[in-house]
C-alpha cells in the first residue's frame, strides 16, 4: 500500500501515468528497506525519472540490489527461510539480553546448552 501511495504521489510531479506492475511491487515488498522510507521513496523517485511516460513499470526496472533480494526470496527453500527466521530470533534474543545466553536462552524458552547448541549451528558466535 506504502509503494502504491508513494507512487502515485510522485507520479504527477514527473508528469507520467506509468504505472508499477504486480512483480515490481512484490519486489519492493520483499525488500528490508535499511533506508527505511527515504531510501524508499529515493528509489521510486529514480525510477520515474527513469520510466517511460506510460505503460507498466517492471520488475527489471528495480536497482540490481533490490532485484537480487527479490529473487533469493523467490528461490529459498523451506529449510533455508526458516534457518534465515531462527538466526534472527536468536540474534534479537541475545541482543535483549545484552548477549547473556543464559537470559537468552530463558527468553527462548529452551536450555542454555540447547541455545549454545543452536547458537552453534546458525553459526552465532556469543557476543
Amino acid at each position: 500500500m506504502l509503494v502504491r501511495h508513494l507512487w502515485h504521489a510522485l507520479a504527477p510531479r514527473v508528469g507520467t501515468r506509468a504505472v508499477l506492475s504486480p512483480a515490481a511491487i512484490g519486489a519492493l515488498a520483499a525488500y528490508t528497506w535499511p533506508g527505511n522510507i527515504r531510501e524508499l521513496q529515493n528509489v521510486l523517485a529514480s525510477m520515474l525519472v527513469s520510466a517511460p511516460r506510460a505503460g507498466l513499470i517492471g520488475a527489471s526496472s528495480l536497482p540490481a540490489h533490490i532485484a537480487r533480494v527479490a529473487a533469493s526470496e523467490r528461490d529459498a527453500t523451506l529449510a533455508a527461510a526458516r534457518r534465515q527466521f531462527d538466526e534472527r530470533y536468536v540474534r534479537a534474543a541475545l541482543a535483549r539480553a545484552g548477549g547473556r545466553t543464559a537470559h537468552a536462552a530463558r527468553d527462548l524458552g529452551v536450555s542454555r546448552q540447547g541455545l549454545v547448541k543452536l547458537m552453534g549451528r546458525l553459526g552465532i558466535h556469543a557476543y
